[in-house]
């Protein structure tokens, strides 16, 4: 899974941002799946994510509710967390350990913080993904604070006017950037998106 691979971090500063989740492997462990990966949604609410989902359902922060969101849990699920602090996905991580539930955890951050993490909880990583950046006709993309915002739903939910629009309501006076955040947040039903270093990038570009 490589849609959270290509987050930008343009704005310097800010919240971590760490996505810890979790999906079946098919034909290897799909059969009864959907206890394991509601046991593993449980455990990942643990550690106090900032949004977290099954992306056939939605999010917390589309409207769901843990309980829909656990007992929906089926062989087509992926649970997914965003956390902004590194103890926190890694203690997360450290209980998944051990439960040891076979089912497959996908870890996205910054290589050097992720391999940290994976050492200090005895993990070794199966497969590594990394993004090299943007080739091409790089001046057709959207500003780079508008893709700090736009990169954390890697199934492209969150359009680039909707962060321009925010933008310049929170420049207007009407609409914090917590708000905003939580507003750019909705349509991801991922649950990937960010919202803490949403808000972040709007402070920094709104407020300078």
């Amino acid at each position: 899974m490589t849609h959270t691979l290509h987050r930008t971090h343009n704005i310097p500063g800010g919240p971590d941002d760490l996505i810890v989740f979790s999906m079946i492997a098919r034909g290897f462990n799909d059969v009864n799946a959907g206890p394991k990966l509601a046991a593993i949604f449980e455990i990942l609410l643990r550690h106090a994510p900032v949004n977290a989902g099954d992306d056939n359902r939605g999010g917390l922060l589309t409207g769901e509710t843990p309980e829909n969101i656990m007992a929906g849990a089926g062989p087509t699920s992926y649970m997914a967390a965003v956390y902004t602090d590194q103890r926190q996905a890694e203690d997360a991580l450290r209980d998944l350990k051990q439960a040891d539930l076979g089912m497959p955890v996908v870890v996205t951050g910054h290589r050097e913080q992720v391999f940290a993490m994976l050492r200090r909880v005895g993990l070794k990583p199966h497969t590594v993904n990394l993004s090299i950046g943007t080739f091409g006709k790089t001046e057709s993309a959207p500003e780079p604070e508008v893709l700090d915002i736009t990169s954390m739903c890697g199934h492209g939910m969150v359009c680039p006017d909707h962060a321009r629009h925010v933008m310049e309501q929170v420049r207007a006076g009407r609409m914090t950037p917590s708000r905003a955040a939580e507003d750019l947040a909705r349509p991801c039903t991922c649950a990937m998106f960010n919202p803490t270093r949403a808000e972040h990038v709007i402070r920094a570009v709104c407020h300078r």
